[in-house]
């Protein structure tokens, strides 16, 4: 892929965004960024997050420790003698096969891996108790393992956490969060229904970046949106802007057009959360899956131009 070195003078891609804009924001005490009220938080990855009498923990001790370990390393007293595709997933590891989404482990769980000592539980274990079951494995798998390891993805993504200052996220989307768009065909669209249209793309991710009429910094950037997607597009991923401090799709698109520019926007129609009142928050960009996790987030002026190279290099 060739991309002009001059156009890509100052990439950028604002990504924890659908997490800003998509959201009815409270403060937290001890950090700036707003908790939106659209997004909600879940204890992945977090240490301690799940009490040593949590019912899922229990579980997995009396169900899945004897082959996956206490710990979840895959070294429990059945694991001894198996070998390869046979051997208990460690999930303390990134070498996921799959991936450590709730959905996915859910899945496992249910219908088992055929060709492994993997069994399936879903006729044995309740509802709630697999539930349970899966909200701890989740607290025991790493960050990056919830990335869906195809098409390089998962490297692509630690990439930006090691080298670029990303940050890994365990909240996700509200699904049935409203959200305007200026696209004239649907004046109005729900999260859900975004995350259904970016499903199609190559990786099944997008990324989300979050600007406003009234961000200085967003609106010079702004052009060069088209040439991100653009890119974006031909690495597989889904791409959507998100104006958070305009919510009538109108007066999005006038401003759009008034900058010469075809894309579409989306827009917080619900004004759930007033950014134009912070402008330091902008520019945002979040990187979100098609069932609405949020996976990994970059608040400011993000320069792609290094990315894109080791993209290109490593084809």
């Amino acid at each position: 892929m060739n991309v002009d070195s001059q156009k890509l003078k100052h990439w950028w891609i604002p990504i924890p965004a659908l997490l800003i804009g998509l959201a009815a924001g409270v403060w937290t005490s001890n950090s700036k960024t707003p908790v939106p009220s659209s997004v909600s938080s879940s204890p992945t990855n977090t240490e301690g997050s799940v009490p040593k009498d949590h019912r899922g923990r229990l579980l997995y001790l009396s169900t899945c420790a004897r082959c996956h370990g206490l710990e979840g390393r895959g070294d429990g007293p059945e694991s001894a003698g198996l070998a390869g595709a046979a051997r208990p997933r460690d999930f303390t590891s990134t070498d996921w096969k799959s991936d450590a989404r709730s959905v996915t482990i859910e899945q496992i769980l249910n219908k088992g891996v055929p060709g492994t000592s993997m069994a399936a539980f879903g006729s044995t274990i309740g509802e709630n108790d697999r539930k349970n079951i899966v909200r701890f494995v989740e607290t025991l798998a790493p960050p990056a393992s919830r990335i869906p390891n195809n098409h390089s993805q998962r490297k692509r993504v630690q990439d930006l956490v090691d080298r670029y200052g990303w940050q890994w996220s365990s909240d996700s989307l509200k699904l049935d969060t409203k959200l305007g768009s200026t696209d004239g065909d649907r004046l109005e669209v729900t999260v859900s229904e975004i995350l259904k249209a970016a499903s199609r793309s190559e990786t099944r991710l997008q990324f989300v970046q979050a600007w406003g009429v009234h961000c200085a910094i967003c609106v010079e950037k702004l052009p060069e949106s088209e040439e991100i997607q653009s890119v974006l597009s031909r690495l597989g991923y889904g791409y959507q802007l998100l104006c958070v401090d305009e919510p009538s799709p109108t007066n999005v698109q006038a401003f759009l057009s008034s900058k010469g520019m075809k894309t579409t926007s989306l827009t917080d129609s619900e004004n759930g959360i007033k950014l134009s009142t912070d402008l330091s928050l902008l520019p945002a960009t979040m990187l979100v899956d098609e069932y609405g996790n949020i996976l990994a987030k970059f608040t400011g002026v993000f320069d792609w131009r290094n990315v894109i190279k080791r993209s290109d290099d490593a084809k």
